[in-house]
């Protein structure tokens, strides 16, 4: 799936369910947050691994992204509202994004 040079944004969750995609470019997106710089530099299988984390968490109500080397929460996890289990740990992060206080189930 070739998104280079773009003015992407975010790439929606559900392409986490393509789990047969072999080659995802997303370079020359200066505007892209979703995923996250440390996801994306892991690559497509890397991409699609986080993707199809955040959509069954959807489902399971839990979501684990420790030792992912985020440096900050992604956006995209504090719209995941119905969360009952953020797993965090292992990510050195400096600080937590005020809308993580959103996700009310936790």
């Amino acid at each position: 799936l070739l998104l280079s040079r773009n003015d992407l944004h975010r790439i929606p969750i559900e392409v986490g369910l393509c789990t047969r995609l072999h080659a995802l470019y997303l370079d020359n997106n200066p505007n892209l947050i979703t995923p996250p710089k440390q996801i994306a530099n892991k690559g497509t299988y890397g991409i699609i691994q986080y993707l199809l984390r955040l959509v069954e968490s959807m489902t399971t109500k839990r979501l684990d992204l420790s030792q992912q080397e985020l440096d900050s929460v992604p956006l995209e996890v504090c719209e995941l509202d119905m969360l009952d289990t953020l797993i965090l740990h292992e990510n050195g992060l400096p600080s937590l994004r005020k809308d993580i206080g959103n996700m009310t189930n936790l």
